[in-house]
């Protein structure tokens, strides 16, 4: 069949109606797209959940192949190269993740293991300048996860399928071991070396604590020394000088009772005098008033 060329100045074949518009293989589509899309449909409906399931990078990509490959099938491709592609990819699903499963350390070779890219409030940036993660790719997951700060993240993982799993410290389980972010090698080898810094920080701590009491317990055993010497020798200055005013007082015994008495007999000789000055004056009181009487009444009398 022949094709009318649109452009007969410009070359033949540069731009036909068979481009538009062609009669040949108008069902193909029809027919051999759905014979396709109906055995692909059985074969996932009779298989596991977990050919679909995107646990994988490899699922991933199985799928996206799956995608292709049945479009060019109702394109225009041949349905029996076509369904020969379908069940090569889907033969490899089965095989990478049956491997997994039974070998989990060969299950490696297919999957790469979780990226730990921040932890307890910091951005690991060696890792993340490894992996060709950026600061803005990384604040992204935290901003659709509800995080404001970095301060509030345990751990922030990259899953083998290039997800962020994001954790907040406050919703760490307190009464039982979080053994879903242990099973992450890195997130373990991340909490033991934190342990370990920490243990270092409390046995320096022990150390300068012990340091300084040991250096402050030195000048109080000298003080101690010391003060005990000063009371020693205090004593020893205070027995000297009580032997030495008993010694005194045992010498000036008699003298000072000698001397008592002298005092006293002193005193009894002027008191007594006081006593015969005293009567004295009253006697010469008593005839002033009488004179005085006296004159009165002769006074009276002369008058």
């Amino acid at each position: 069949m022949t094709t009318t060329s649109l452009t007969p100045y410009l070359g033949e074949g540069l731009l036909n109606v068979g481009d538009f518009f062609k009669f040949e293989s108008i069902l193909h589509p029809f027919a051999i797209g759905s014979i396709a899309i109906l055995s692909l449909f059985a074969y996932l409906r009779v298989s596991s959940n977990r050919t679909v399931a995107p646990l994988t990078i490899w699922d991933e990509i199985c799928s996206i192949a799956l995608g292709s490959t049945l479009a060019g099938i109702i394109n225009g491709n041949s349905l029996l190269t076509g369904l020969e592609a379908l069940a090569v990819l889907l033969a490899w699903q089965f095989i990478t993740s049956w491997i997994g499963c039974r070998f989990p350390k060969a299950g490696v070779l297919f999957t790469k293991p979780p990226l730990v890219v921040a932890f307890r409030g910091r951005c690991l940036e060696g890792l993340m300048r490894k992996h060709r993660i950026t600061e803005t790719d990384l604040y992204g997951a935290f901003r659709s996860a509800g995080i404001f700060a970095v301060c509030e993240v345990e751990c922030a993982v990259v899953e083998p399928t290039g997800v962020f799993s994001i954790y907040k410290t406050k919703d760490l389980p307190k009464d039982y071991d979080s053994d879903v972010l242990l099973s992450i090698k890195g997130y373990r080898e991340l909490v033991k070396s934190d342990e370990k810094e920490k243990k270092k920080q409390k046995e320096e701590g022990m150390k300068k604590g012990s340091n300084s009491s040991e250096s402050s317990e030195k000048p109080k055993h000298k003080r101690s020394s010391s003060e005990a010497e000063r009371q020693s020798a205090e004593s020893d200055d205070g027995s000297d000088g009580v032997h030495s005013e008993g010694s005194k007082s045992g010498r000036g015994g008699g003298s000072s009772a000698k001397d008592a008495q002298s005092d006293s007999q002193e005193e009894d000789i002027a008191d007594r005098q006081k006593g015969d000055e005293s009567e004295k004056k009253e006697k010469e009181d008593g005839d002033g008033e009488k004179e005085e009487t006296k004159e009165d009444k002769i006074a009276d009398q002369e008058s």
